[in-house]
């Protein structure tokens, strides 16, 4: 963990702004709601790369991608994004079954954050004690 700093709170602010973007927003909504998780295989056929649906699933994993990336260089205080943070968990049990085929045909890299982000967040709740829990 790490200690937020002014600029941490600057970036978030930021970070949420860039959230409440329309078509991320949409983007997000459609995975939470409309997404059907499964094999490699068949997200690739009901989502092609050409569809709306697949630009979608690409920009909300961007997105969360993005904010991996900021927590694992330490430009973000994991405490903060984690403490403030909702939907990743929802996201990532409807990518994790299917990730490791993509990332065989697409590159180990795909989406390594979003892992890594889902990852760190679990061990930061493992190891925190819940705010109405302190003495």
């Amino acid at each position: 963990m790490s200690i937020p700093t002014h600029e941490d709170a600057h970036l978030m602010v930021k970070l949420f702004q860039l959230r409440l973007e329309p078509f991320l927003q949409e983007s997000e909504h459609w995975i939470l709601t409309q997404f059907k998780p499964g094999p490699w295989e068949e997200i690739k056929e009901r989502y092609p790369p050409s569809s709306r649906e697949w630009l979608m699933l690409t920009t909300a994993l961007g997105y969360w991608e993005m904010l991996g990336a900021l927590i694992d260089h330490n430009l973000l205080s994991d405490d903060l994004l984690f403490d403030a943070m909702e939907s990743l968990d929802i996201t990532w049990e409807k990518v994790k079954e299917w990730l490791p085929s993509a990332r065989s045909e697409m590159g180990p890299d795909m989406w390594e954050n979003v892992e890594l982000l889902s990852l760190r967040q679990q061990r930061w709740r493992a190891g925190r004690v819940p705010k109405l829990q302190r003495t």
